[in-house]
């Protein structure tokens, strides 16, 4: 395509009345202008009005013109914050997902992302541009390649390890990851060194995950709790599901395998027991509980709970 005949085809673009309609035609045109190597003639095409035309057109531009990096990063700190999102969006896929991480981490774009924190460009507003394309990326599109998304979802995490994911991004891309059952989505999940506190996204989805497990096996779901990078809490979050569900079943696996555990092992799943025990009003199940706790200090503590609870029934 050349310049001219670009020119005439956003006139014809822009007669179309659904914006939709118009921001697609608008985009192949700057696509196909700067897959013919015009691309500071793509630039000075694109509409100067704000809203999804333009948005389109930055982001095909940022994708596909033939420039170098230096030349788009100054192109890119040109915009607004508002529109730097779309031409960053343009800008990370011209790499393939599995090479973003190294991309981003680079010491020529960590310059550069300085100087685009400093025109108003966060490193979140960049988590949540990335966010949509890692799930794209992710969910597999009917190939049935499950080894393949496991790897996919495997370098995702490498990217929330760096900071390129927030929390609720990483969460998002955990849920695209539609070939993988629950056991390897907690799998994935143990891939992830540090989860965050009690009220992170991803402790809430992985909670969620060992819910649902423990559900069809529970024994598994324990087991998986034991083996992961945050066992106490799994292991009291995960006993206590299973106990809401099946308070007996718990209690005689508790029995049985208690020796074979770790104090702190055997007190987070007594943890668990207990939190579940005191939800449901059964105390006297409670009590059991706290007998089951190794340290005098912590059985003291929760009792005095209990009595408090007790008392304001």
């Amino acid at each position: 395509m050349t310049p001219a005949e670009a020119r005439e085809r956003l006139v014809v673009a822009r007669r179309i009345e659904d914006i939709r309609s118009r921001a697609a035609a608008s985009r192949e045109v700057i696509t196909a202008l700067c897959a013919a190597g015009h691309a500071e003639e793509a630039w000075g095409l694109i509409e100067t009005d704000p809203g999804p035309v333009r948005s389109h057109q930055l982001e095909v531009f940022f994708r596909y013109a033939k420039l170098a990096d230096q030349a788009l990063y100054e192109k890119l700190l040109g915009l607004s914050p508002q529109e730097m999102s779309a031409g960053m969006r343009g800008l990370c896929q011209r790499c393939q997902p599995e090479e973003l991480a190294a991309y981003l981490t680079s010491p020529g774009f960590k310059d550069f992302f300085a100087r685009l924190e400093a025109a108003g460009f966060t490193k979140n507003g960049l988590a949540t541009t990335l966010s949509p394309l890692l799930q794209l990326h992710v969910r597999d599109a009917a190939t049935g390649d499950v080894a393949g998304q496991r790897t996919r979802m495997e370098t995702m995490a490498g990217l929330y390890a760096k900071g390129l994911l927030t929390p609720e991004g990483m969460v998002e891309v955990l849920k695209n990851g539609n070939l993988l059952n629950i056991p390897a989505r907690v799998d994935a999940m143990q891939r992830i060194p540090d989860l965050g506190d009690g009220r992170n996204a991803l402790q809430t989805y992985r909670r969620s995950l060992m819910s649902a497990w423990v559900k069809s096996d529970p024994e598994a779901a324990l087991a998986a709790a034991r083996a992961g990078p945050q066992p106490l809490m799994d292991l009291s979050n995960t006993f206590s599901s299973w106990a809401k569900v099946d308070a007996a079943a718990a209690a005689d696996w508790y029995e049985k395998n208690a020796t074979t555990m770790a104090w702190e092992h055997r007190d987070a799943a007594a943890m668990g027991g207990f939190a579940i025990s005191v939800d449901l009003g059964d105390y006297d199940a409670a009590r059991e509980w706290i007998r089951q706790i190794s340290k005098a200090e912590r059985r003291d503590h929760l009792s005095n709970y209990l009595a408090t609870r007790e008392r304001g029934r």
